[in-house]
């Protein structure tokens, strides 16, 4: 057998898995004007080992490729190829010299001349520096090898298999007119190297690459795109199109926006604005009787120690703001130990003190309940009352003065199911809401109620069972018609499909059949689905999905576009950083969005869980404090945040008091006029 010699020539071609590959097309990046190449470049080059087609004694191989990259933004490279080894003289590249400006890459093809005598043969072909300045920090080499057969001889079969196609891409905007672009390198199940990859921006090639990653750039400020790649081998074989991926290029920043924050304003607005595209390219028009509700928080059970268990004065008018923005229901978090006894003994109330206690907060919710069933929407219908049935926050809600953490840890797992079924049991005999969510975020439950156990999707699934057991037990007033069950997570929780479970399987909450719905919580723009939309938007949409084909209600009971872009921020962080009045305009672009998921996903009801908004922002030159960002530690800003949060009630309490709407509440109220379906 004989090694093959490599010729590079410059080629054109269209990596569609459908074209015919002709010679393929030389992608390189021009210096924009004023640009100095002032960076060392760097040679990048694939595959490095080459396999040339087997021929018979007379006849010439396929031409191969190769792709030379330049890795080095703001850097010149000019490269030559040279060739050495055994077959040195029957390899040829062409072109065997070049310069590529900034993240470029130039295709070469490779081909061989066929030597007198059979054999195996090798050569390398060695990229090196060819006077750049400065130089390149490396050189680049490609092992060539192949055979020649005598004739007659039967040849290994050619190479016409294509390339995996390329999987996990990632796309961001990095600027208000460029755009990166990433994904996992594809095998070639016939050599195991690929070549290359060729990129497309809305539906047009761009640019060829032998590397995993690219950088549009020249491309309209907030201006929306797809991209994909396929993967090429050295045969010119090309996989199909990866799914394409949708991005938005960052719009300018409003005025009035803090240096500090800039860079997060324009990531958020990017993320949601590419949200919005591809929530409405799904649109239908359809609109869906959705119960639209907002979170009472002059009702929720995590503002501390109430002193106060029959003045509604606070409650009748976040009621009244309510209705005044067309909703017809309001959410109240009422959870565990607000009805157990043994938890304010161990407090160190008396048991009849304790007693007392618990009879005062039955009187409190049961006023609040009748508050709310005794109001009526714009068609006559008596307002709903959602309740979400969650153990108190310790961990998430530091400034209570009312926590229970030392009472959780004092608790073992069975007695922690038992008196917290306890409670939900009191919660719908004495309350009656009409909807009834007995969990809805367990990783959550975990951290804040110190049970590990609840990161364990069998475990939670399996006490998510025993409360609505007994429920049933209970023989709850209109249990299933009046007060409907729920149960549901976050949007973020880890193994969200284990604790889910599968239509039709029995298995996770799907498979609770005394359950009624499955709800889900919709907070943070952070992470990227397959298709660009943010990981969250993207996994609610999944799990609506799930919830209608197991026959079950689906519902998002707490939303709102979190300002935040680091995973695992901390939540009074970010709960604070909401409320500053820069961040308005996209609260506003938000609302669109999530109206139109709740309609196409036909949801029970959708509630936003940053009421305070609808009526008054925090001036941010007026804040008590600046907290640092992004903060250092999880505590770093706690005091400054509590600071801000005690202002933040004040304004809004006075904004509503006044009946004021801010532009936030107004176009909330639009939307809901726009949407609105009798019930």
């Amino acid at each position: 057998m004989v090694l093959l010699s490599l010729k590079l020539m410059p080629m054109k071609f269209s990596f569609r898995p459908s074209a015919i590959l002709a010679p393929m097309l030389i992608a390189a990046m021009l210096l924009p004007p004023g640009m100095h190449a002032a960076s060392a470049p760097a040679f990048s080059v694939s595959p490095s080992n080459l396999y040339m087609a087997a021929v018979a004694k007379g006849a010439a191989p396929a031409a191969q490729i190769i792709v030379v990259n330049n890795t080095v933004a703001s850097s010149i490279l000019k490269w030559h190829a040279s060739l050495s080894g055994s077959g040195a003289a029957y390899c040829a590249v062409n072109p065997s010299r070049g310069t590529l400006v900034g993240q470029s890459a130039v295709m070469l093809t490779v081909s061989a001349s066929v030597p007198a005598v059979g054999g195996s043969y090798q050569c390398t072909v060695t990229l090196s520096d060819n006077g750049s300045s400065p130089p390149a920090t490396n050189s680049g080499a490609v092992n060539v090898s192949y055979a020649v057969y005598a004739q007659g001889s039967t040849l290994p079969p050619a190479n016409n298999t294509p390339p995996d196609v390329p999987q996990y891409l990632s796309v961001a905007a990095t600027g208000s007119s460029t755009v990166s672009f990433n994904w996992y390198g594809s095998g070639d199940p016939a050599n195991r190297y690929v070549a290359g990859y060729a990129v497309y921006r809305d539906g047009a090639q761009i640019a060829l690459t032998g590397m995993t990653s690219y950088q549009d750039s020249g491309l309209a400020k907030a201006s929306y795109h797809t991209y994909t790649v396929t993967a090429f081998d050295s045969s010119q074989n090309a996989s199909a199109e990866a799914p394409p991926i949708a991005v938005t290029t960052f719009a300018p920043v409003p005025a009035g926006v803090p240096a500090t924050y800039q860079s997060l304003y324009q990531g958020v607005q990017s993320n949601m604005a590419t949200d919005f595209a591809l929530v409405n390219a799904q649109s239908t028009g359809a609109k869906y009787p959705v119960n639209y509700s907002m979170c009472l928080m002059s009702a929720n059970d995590n503002g501390g120690l109430r002193l106060n268990f029959t003045d509604l004065t606070a409650v009748d008018q976040q009621l009244n703001g309510a209705q005044a923005l067309g909703m017809n229901a309001v959410m109240v978090s009422l959870g565990f130990p607000i009805f157990d006894q043994n938890f304010y003994e161990f407090l160190g109330q008396t048991p009849a003190q304790a007693q007392q206690t618990v009879q005062n907060y039955l009187t409190f919710y049961e006023l609040v309940a009748q508050d709310i069933h005794g109001r009526k929407d714009i068609n006559g219908t008596p307002m709903r009352m959602i309740v979400e049935a969650n153990p108190l926050l310790t961990v998430d809600n530091p400034g209570t003065n009312m926590n229970p953490a030392a009472y959780y840890q004092s608790l073992s797992f069975a007695t922690y199911e038992q008196r917290r079924s306890a409670n939900t049991v009191t919660t719908a005999q004495s309350v009656q809401p009409d909807y009834l969510i007995v969990q809805s975020e367990p990783d959550t439950d975990a951290r804040d109620g110190y049970r590990p156990e609840l990161n364990t999707p069998a475990t939670d699934v399996a006490m998510v069972q025993l409360m609505v057991n007994n429920l049933a037990a209970a023989k709850v007033p209109g249990l299933h018609s009046t007060v409907k069950l729920g149960a549901g997570m976050g949007t973020w929780q880890t193994d969200w499909q284990e604790y889910l479970g599968t239509p039709g399987a029995a298995t996770g909450l799907l498979g609770i059949t005394g359950l009624d719905g499955i709800d889900n919580h919709v907070y943070f723009l952070t992470g990227q689905s397959a298709s660009g939309m943010a990981l969250e938007l993207d996994t609610s949409l999944q799990m609506i999905a799930a919830v209608h084909a197991a026959g079950k209600f689906a519902s998002i009971c707490e939303f709102w576009p979190h300002k935040s872009l680091i995973v695992g921020e901390s939540f009074l962080d970010v709960d604070t950083r909401d409320s500053f009045n820069f961040w308005a305009p996209l609260d506003q672009q938000y609302i669109p969005i999530i109206f139109e998921m709740a309609n196409q996903g036909s949801l029970e009801y959708l509630s936003a869980f940053n009421d305070g908004e609808f009526w008054a922002y925090e001036p941010y030159t007026s804040l008590p404090c600046l907290p640092v960002y992004p903060a250092g530690t999880a505590s770093q800003n706690q005091a400054c945040d509590l600071s801000i949060l005690s202002a933040v009630t004040a304004t809004v309490q006075s904004a509503l008091g006044r009946g004021q709407l801010s532009a936030t509440g107004t176009a909330y109220k639009a939307e809901i006029a726009a949407y609105w379906m009798p019930h």
